[in-house]
């Protein structure tokens, strides 16, 4: 839009006037919002920048925290009971590793679901709903008598916590003015890192103690804690009319597709270096076929013929956006792993108990906390430069602490992987606080031509920066996610060949591997930690590519 200004002067037959076109205050006003993410009105930014909390504020703050606590606590206190639970079910390593891969895998799919309900029921009913389907999951859970229904109790569970976390950024951003955003932001990283903190020790005592089941009853405290606060914090009575129109208008198709093609290359890379099957097992190939066909299908679909998109590409407006999300991605990979692969270095290399196992896995959780309080300190939410070079010295230690892993044996002094697993502590803070805080930018999503069917502008959450916010967790869980069965396979297929090659390990009774894979059992974990840590190596050489490919991703974020 254009306006025309009129200037009057004098004629010799009087008043003569003269147009020029010249841009008005509304184009200027899109032209800023678009090339600048802040804000656009004078008023608005002075209102915004003299903002205070009040207390409706503050209770959400708390809601958003509890869930933040009660996600990382249940992604983290399986992780040093993995072990445990292949000896107390007599199930391969690698289908207990399930129990990890489907709570993430649901904690990742659900999030833009969750995102997409809350636009047509309201974020206040649709929290509190997830909450209690994460409750009702954990309920499962807890008395679960087998792997199988226990996967089950995981898959709600995740389900419900990554649908609450989805919520809950989204009612963070509407709520937050932008300026206070980074800070608020950073209140529940940290509670999220306390979580990550609590879970592994709690999972470690519980299963060694008592029963590894006693875990989830623990989980319960948060589950009552949350549904006690979520209703003081959020409006319920804003469920908003239901058209028909609307529900036919949700990308049910993109919801499918996205399960269909994760879930399909997920169960391939599990099932790849089980005893008697590699790639070109028949199974593994369709299975595969089918994932990445969904894949295909899931892109183009958004791209092009969903009227309510569950992934707006549009949120892939420059290489900067780009990279960023690949980043995340990676860094969840590696959080998720360090963890993980550390836990069972411990457990099966250094013989530790899980308690001990979950203790020491502090040493790499324990420095994120004062780390984060450290980056907020020094404010690097108020200066552009700081965050893109906070995510740079994250992945160099990332890197290094990398290399450091593949030296790792049996005799490794106490000293030694204490500094190391501290440094990846700091290592994962600085990417935590880096990319919360490059995430926090305004990303408006550009309007597509209003002329054109096809390409007309994308409404409601696809087209708010919310959105593009939540695509960070997203692509971080999504990473998380990946890890454990990429990590596990690696490890185990390694382990497997070792086997076949040497012969000592499986012996005539065959305890050590069966046709389903690794079990373990008292009797065998002496051999099962030589055998593991003549893997590690192989391990830790793909995650340190992993993560020179996340340092090489921060080099383009601006």
């Amino acid at each position: 839009m254009r306006a025309e200004s009129i200037e009057l002067g004098h004629a010799d037959d009087g008043f003569r006037t003269q147009l020029h076109e010249n841009p008005s205050t509304e184009d200027l006003v899109e032209s800023i919002y678009l090339e600048q993410p802040p804000f656009s009105d004078t008023s608005a930014d002075l209102e915004s920048i003299i903002w205070r909390p009040r207390l409706r504020e503050w209770l959400v703050l708390s809601c958003v925290s509890l869930v933040a606590m009660l996600d990382a606590f249940d992604a983290t206190m399986m992780v040093p009971i993995i072990p445990v639970l292949s000896a107390v079910f007599e199930q391969p390593l690698r289908s207990v590793l399930w129990v990890d891969t489907s709570y993430l895998f649901a904690s990742a799919a659900s999030q833009p679901i969750f995102a997409m309900l809350s636009e047509v029921f309201g974020q206040g009913p649709i929290l509190i709903v997830a909450v209690v389907i994460a409750t009702a999951g954990t309920g499962v859970c807890s008395g679960s008598l087998n792997v199988p229904s226990l996967v089950v109790g995981r898959l709600v569970q995740g389900a419900g916590n990554g649908g609450a976390m989805a919520v809950s950024s989204l009612l963070v951003t509407d709520l937050i003015p932008y300026p206070h955003r980074v800070r608020f932001s950073d209140y529940i990283c940290r509670a999220w890192a306390f979580g990550a903190m609590l879970g592994p020790v709690t999972g470690g005592f519980f299963a060694h103690y008592g029963n590894w089941n006693w875990t989830f009853y623990f989980s319960y405290i948060f589950c009552a804690l949350s549904l006690l606060v979520v209703p003081f914090a959020v409006d319920l009575k804003e469920c908003k009319s239901i058209a028909r129109h609307a529900a036919r208008e949700m990308d049910w198709i993109g919801a499918v597709l996205t399960l269909l093609g994760t879930g399909s290359l997920l169960c391939a890379v599990s099932w790849v270096g089980r005893p008697l099957t590699g790639w070109d097992d028949w199974r593994i190939l369709v299975t595969s076929c089918i994932g990445g066909s969904a894949v295909v299908v899931l892109v183009l679909y958004e791209s092009i013929w969903a009227s309510q998109p569950l992934f707006n590409l549009g949120i892939f407006s420059s290489i900067s956006k780009i990279m960023l999300y690949i980043g995340s991605l990676l860094h969840g990979l590696l959080v998720l792993w360090h963890l993980q692969g550390l836990s069972m270095y411990l457990f099966l290399g250094k013989e530790f108990s899980s308690p001990s196992t979950g203790v020491s896995l502090m040493a790499v959780t324990a420095p994120t906390l004062p780390t984060l309080l450290l980056t907020a300190k020094l404010g690097i939410g108020r200066y552009p430069i700081r965050p893109r070079w906070i995510v740079r010295a994250g992945w160099t230690l990332n890197i290094l602490v990398s290399g450091c892993f593949i030296l790792f044996d049996a005799n490794t002094p106490t000293p030694g992987w204490v500094f190391i697993f501290l440094t990846t502590g700091i290592s994962h803070a600085l990417l935590i606080s880096g990319y919360n805080t490059c995430s926090q930018t305004e990303s408006p999503v550009r309007k597509r031509d209003e002329h054109d069917g096809r390409q007309a502008m994308r409404r409601g959450r696809s087209s708010s920066t919310a959105f593009a916010i939540l695509m960070y967790s997203i692509f971080r869980t999504w990473g998380m996610c990946i890890a454990v069965p990429v990590g596990g396979s690696i490890v185990l297929t390694q382990m497997v060949q070792e086997i076949d090659t040497n012969g000592s390990a499986a012996g005539a009774s065959g305890s050590l591997v069966s046709k389903a894979g690794i079990v373990l059992t008292p009797e065998n974990r002496e051999e099962l930690g030589r055998l593991f840590l003549g893997s590690f190596g192989v391990l830790w050489r793909f995650f340190m590519g992993a993560s020179a490919l996340g340092g090489l991703s921060s080099l383009l974020i601006r």
